[in-house]
């Protein structure tokens, strides 16, 4: 009972950390220094199709974990299985809002956006890899969380990309 509790309370802190990190950074990457991002009529149009989409590819997502449950094959993930969906509608909603000029907002620093969320990235790798050196990612044939570190560390190099596609797309029009 101990360690569930512990356990609960790591999770509980880590998320409240990690919050408190991005409330601080967001209002030191803006250049009003605001936590608000601001994004014009255009925008949020786009981010509320973008929201729309990821929603669904959460819906289908779950679908399909739903399924491997159904067959016994969700066993694998563990407590990831919750997680994967939402990676599925960050992803979507992600490259929707990449692709339609919807993801930065007017007021940000889009240099220091992008150094942010590469650190982010790699220190999530970072963990997810000694994990897997210690023997951490699985045990008993189940995905431990490590995992979503991976999950992750793979978001950040997915937008790393998509924007860099962006960048070329956008100069050769």
């Amino acid at each position: 009972m101990d360690t569930d509790f512990t356990l609960t309370f790591t999770w509980i802190f880590a998320i409240c950390f990690g919050l408190g990190i991005a409330l601080f950074s967001t209002k030191k990457m803006n250049k009003d220094h605001k936590v608000k991002t601001k994004y014009d009529e255009r925008q949020l149009k786009i981010r509320g199709d973008a929201f729309k989409y990821g929603f669904f590819a959460t819906l289908i997502a779950n679908g399909l974990m739903m399924s491997l449950a159904a067959s016994n094959l969700d066993k694998f993930f563990g407590m990831n299985a919750y997680f994967i969906p939402i990676f599925v509608g960050i992803v979507t909603q992600m490259t929707y809002s990449v692709f339609k000029d919807a993801y930065f907002g007017l007021n940000n620093k889009r240099k220091s956006y992008l150094i942010f969320m590469a650190f982010i990235g790699l220190i999530n790798f970072a963990i997810a890899i000694l994990a897997t050196i210690e023997g951490e990612l699985i045990k008993d044939g189940i995905l431990q969380s490590p995992f979503l570190n991976y999950l992750c560390g793979g978001l950040f190099v997915i937008l790393a990309g998509e924007l860099f596609v962006k960048d070329l797309i956008d100069k050769k029009a």
